[in-house]
């Protein structure tokens, strides 16, 4: 991707999550202001088609939200405000979108509680 977590403000630490400070290298001269939010992703393993078996892509693991503090001219300061993982340096950032989960449908199966969103 183009959008992605250059530098945090505490670049020591091992891993960031909420509440964290860093910065991407998009600012607004790419149309970035303060108050957009992203979704912080890391590409995992390739996809492949079940019947070809090529490859259809890689999957990408939403990770976190960010959102713009402050943007600059070609750089943004982002805060970590939500998130379940762990993120790191060099993880891409894709527009924000409000997703809604799909209605619950009685199955009548009880399966394990999900503790992260």
């Amino acid at each position: 991707g183009d959008m992605y977590i250059y530098a945090a403000e505490e670049e020591t630490k091992a891993g960031h999550g909420p509440g964290d400070v860093m910065y991407m290298n998009k600012g607004l001269e790419d149309g970035v202001h303060p108050g957009d939010k992203f979704f912080v992703v890391h590409q995992g393993n390739k996809v492949k088609h079940p019947v070809t078996g090529k490859k259809a892509g890689y999957y990408m693991r939403k990770m976190a939200v960010a959102q713009v503090m402050v943007a600059q001219a070609e750089t943004a300061t982002i805060e970590l405000i939500d998130g379940c993982e762990t993120v790191h340096l060099g993880y891409e950032l894709i527009a924000f979108s409000d997703l809604k989960s799909p209605e619950r449908r009685e199955t009548g199966q009880r399966g394990p509680t999900p503790s992260c969103g």
